[in-house]
């Protein structure tokens, strides 16, 4: 494919970012497939954890907005730590071979994953709400 050809199909696509996409998965307007082909940057057929990284930084940002929603976006060296943290806790829930990578059939367990985790925000959230009235 030429590259010009390249660049207009990405052009006319408008692809959507990645912390839409997650928004819509989390929100149920996107599927899985969708999340997964925004996240496998490099197109391996696995997410590696730099990749995994970026979904727990992006994911970190959209719950940060749940709480408080004029809130400014964490950059990588604040949410690092958490990443780290919240890495480990999803690799032993999802990377069932132990691996290192998340295959597209383990992703599903790290959809299951980032939903439930997304219930829970919108929960805390709803008992602060009535707390302060």
């Amino acid at each position: 494919m030429a590259f010009f050809t390249w660049v207009r199909e990405k052009w006319n696509k408008k692809e959507a970012q990645p912390t839409e996409v997650l928004e819509s998965y989390l929100q149920g307007d996107a599927r899985i497939e969708q999340l997964w082909t925004a996240f496998d940057a490099d197109r391996s057929g696995n997410i590696e954890s730099d990749e995994l990284d970026e979904i727990i930084h992006v994911a970190l940002n959209v719950f940060a907005k749940i709480r408080t929603p004029n809130s400014a976006e964490l950059d990588r060296e604040t949410t690092e730590p958490f990443i780290q943290k919240v890495r480990g806790e999803i690799q032993a829930q999802v990377d069932k071979d132990e691996n290192n990578k998340i295959d597209r059939k383990e992703f599903d367990s790290l959809g299951s994953y980032l939903q439930n985790e997304y219930r829970c925000v919108l929960r805390e959230v709803e008992e602060d709400n009535l707390l302060k009235n």
